[in-house]
């Protein structure tokens, strides 16, 4: 199957949740209105929430003084969000996540309903705001569901979307539809299903460096600590109190300006409770920083604003999950720094100001598709070109980023008012507009500077904002792997990616010109020491203490004691008030016990192997790798970046080996360590650590402790007996008892 039929199969539902077809707000500086829109398909507008929406504005829009007086630590009073905590997952059951929902007001019970099989058995699943369970406070109005996992039983690839150049190894999973009663009434106010992102768990983690302790970065990926509120998803609905620059100056405090583009990615989503056009806003271009003549706009600078003195030109927010992370949603926001803001000749060439008419034949992601020459006068829409997907910028827009001059742009047509329009239509001479580039351009000074002297680098920062907290290490790797994707290099012999609204895929053919870059210079990391008593660290800020088995008697309290922790790591520190302690600081804000290093970093981490070094499975039995855990003096635990190499192929009999690898982020290689697994045929005992049982169908756990599957015989908690050798024997398939020996 080609590129081009894999797409026409896609169905309509799937083509919608990748659209931008942008809800557009003037800047401030040509002081136009807001436009509303819908996007149209076949003439037909499509339901609610099915098709994709976004904005470009300018950054005066949305400026400081601007912004409303209303709390910012607090949910907008009138506005609905969901979050899901952590927002990415592994793919064999070994994290879990929960659905967080907010509300403005009270209610009588929330739900998500049709919830996946891969993540329930129930279908439906109850939130509480109970302070039970996963829920941290009672009647705050945030209901919270029960932790959820990934069911084993549900395998397959992970890709992001059907596209073969999408990336591999991630893929975000619908949850379930969240439903609100209140008043004995269901309502859904958030119009699609909550998401979680999903990472092979083959996928080595990476460790992203700690910046302070409200930042952490990876090689293309930054993740900033926000407060309370969503900031992202306010400033996407437009609303007063979406603060961006908030988020742009944290980002700068630890970071060079030298981005072209911030690009904000949502794990979260929020609406307002009445209809806003803008709760259907899948992406958002904010206008920055312009001093290029000749696309329609004139010059402007509110860089200082977000902390920028000279490179930033555009914030890019991306909607969450598959509703905004979407080649064509990408690059429709990345677009708009140019396109498509000067005045046509005629009505109709245009959609609204920003956005070209979507039945004309520019074929580009801001509007427009392919028309097909019947070579009698007439066109068909063709619906396969333009702005669902392209291979590559259209000429008008290529004029507009200075990669080429006028006369390469080809003859212009767009309907007449009144023209019957949509997919595969046949426009009649007579039916449509038809300009020369020169007629188009009228008016317009030429661009400058031209191809000689335009830019031809572009860079993004890719930035995640999660309320609250930073993000684990699986989240890091999952958005790692997306932004890096994005610039990643294509092969020659392969042909260009179709840049659409059903893929995430790499850009750099879509204007072959350009360089796209996604790379982070990753700020250098201070340490200092800290040499106090327990008493002077708290009073610094530098340690807590928490008090246990006080009694209290009104405000009369007495007894307990008291145990003291660093901020950050919660290292223990002790119960002597008087002790003195050194702890580090690295990042800034973040204190852990021990000193600073000194000199460069030579040691490398050490392994060790989890279970036996020799393992038994049974021939088509089930085999889990136990794994192994790293260390490394500097780094910590760095298990989660181990590499293994090899595999088991438990349905054909003989001796495997998996090897492990790690190192540091100095480059230090730890000491290989192996594990043989011999696959066997016909054994009904094995004797071996409750470790290693675990590892095959053996034995299963269940609240850290160890049980026979089948017979469900109680064998010893993980924290104890995981080297605690057992013999099992399967007494009938499926059933396995402990007995003495297997000799």
């Amino acid at each position: 199957m080609n590129r081009d039929q894999l797409f026409r199969d896609i169905s309509l539902r799937k083509l919608m949740l990748g659209f931008a077809a942008c809800l557009a707000a003037a800047p401030a500086i040509s002081a136009e209105p807001l436009i509303n829109e819908s996007f149209y398909y076949s003439d037909v507008v499509l339901p609610d929430f099915s098709g994709f929406s976004g904005g470009v504005m300018s950054a005066e829009a949305i400026a400081p003084a601007e912004a409303s007086a209303e709390a910012a630590s607090a949910l907008p009073t009138n506005m609905y969000s969901w979050d899901v905590v952590p927002s990415v997952v592994r793919n064999d059951g070994s994290d879990s996540f929960v659905v967080k929902v907010e509300l403005p007001e009270p209610a009588d019970s929330v739900f998500m309903e049709n919830v996946s099989v891969y993540f329930s058995a129930a279908s439906e699943v109850s939130l509480n705001d109970s302070g039970q369970g996963q829920d941290e406070f009672a009647g705050d109005n945030v209901w919270t569901s029960p932790a959820l996992q990934f069911n084993n039983n549900y395998q397959g690839d992970l890709y992001l979307t059907p596209d073969p150049d999408s990336t591999e190894g991630v893929r975000f999973e619908i949850v379930g539809r969240i439903v609100v009663v209140r008043n004995n009434e269901e309502f859904d106010y958030f119009g699609r299903e909550a998401n979680v992102g999903l990472l092979d768990a083959n996928e080595p983690l990476i460790v992203p460096t700690s910046i302070s302790a409200t930042a952490q970065a990876s090689p293309n990926f930054v993740n900033l600590k926000s407060d309370n509120t969503d900031d992202v998803q306010n400033t996407l609905r437009q609303h007063s109190t979406g603060q961006i620059w908030e988020l742009t100056n944290e980002f700068y405090q630890a970071f060079g300006d030298d981005y072209d583009f911030l690009t904000f990615l949502s794990s979260s989503r929020q609406l307002y409770v009445d209809f806003a056009a803008t709760n259907f806003n899948a992406g958002l271009n904010l206008g920055v920083r312009n001093d290029v003549l000749g696309y329609g706009r004139g010059e402007f600078d509110s860089g200082s604003t977000y902390g920028s003195a000279q490179q930033l030109q555009s914030i890019l927010i991306l909607d969450n999950a598959d509703r905004g992370m979407r080649s064509a949603n990408l690059m429709h926001e990345v677009a708009h720094r140019f396109a498509a803001f000067f005045d046509a000749p005629e009505t109709g060439f245009k959609r609204d100001w920003a956005h070209w008419n979507g039945w004309g034949n520019v074929e580009s992601l801001l509007g427009g598709n392919d028309w097909i020459d019947n070579f009698d006068g007439s066109y068909t829409i063709g619906c396969n070109y333009g702005y669902r997907g392209v291979y590559q910028m259209p000429a008008l827009e290529r004029y507009l980023f200075g990669l080429q001059t006028s006369e390469n742009i080809p003859t212009i047509r767009f309907p007449v008012e009144g023209a019957t329009t949509g997919c595969g239509e046949i426009m009649e001479p007579g039916e449509y507009h038809e300009y020369s580039a020169e007629e188009i351009l009228l008016g317009l000074e030429p661009r400058f500077p031209g191809p000689a002297d335009s830019q031809k680098e572009f860079r993004f920062a890719f930035i995640g904002a999660t309320s609250g907290r930073l993000m684990t290490q699986v989240e890091m790797t999952f958005y790692e792997k997306l932004a890096s994707w994005v610039s990643k290099d294509v092969p020659d012999a392969d042909p260009d990616p179709f840049v659409s609204i059903n893929g995430w895929v790499p850009i750099e053919r879509y204007a072959p010109e350009i360089t796209w870059r996604t790379d982070i210079d990753l700020p250098a990391v201070s340490c200092a020491e800290h040499s106090a008593t327990n008493s002077a660290h708290v009073s610094a800020g530098r340690a807590t203490s928490e008090v246990v088995g006080q009694m209290c008697f009104g405000t009369f309290c007495f007894g307990g004691t008291t145990t003291y922790y660093a901020v950050g790591s919660n290292d223990n520190l002790g119960t002597s008030l008087f002790s003195t302690q050194v702890l580090k600081e690295s990042p800034v804000g973040y204190y852990a016990l021990g000193s600073c290093p000194s000199g460069p970093d030579i040691v490398a981490p050490v392994m060790t192997l989890l279970g036996d070094a020799t393992m038994s499975v049974s021939l088509n039995g089930q085999f889990v790798d136990p794994g192994v855990t790293a260390t490394d003096d500097r780094d910590g635990d760095i298990s989660a970046s181990v590499i293994v190499s090899g595999s088991v192929n438990t349905a054909v009999m003989g001796s495997y080996i998996l090897t492990y690898n790690v190192s540091d982020q100095a480059g230090n290689a730890a000491t290989p360590i192996s594990r043989t697994v011999n696959v066997v045929e016909g054994s009904t005992c094995f004797e071996m650590s409750l470790a290693s049982h675990a590892a095959t169908d053996r034995v299963y756990i269940q609240y850290s402790l160890y049980y026979a599957t089948g017979t469900a015989t109680y064998l010893g908690s993980t924290y104890v007996n995981a080297s605690t050798i057992v013999a099992l024997e399967e007494s009938t398939p499926g059933n396995w008892s402990v007995v003495s020996s297997c000799n």
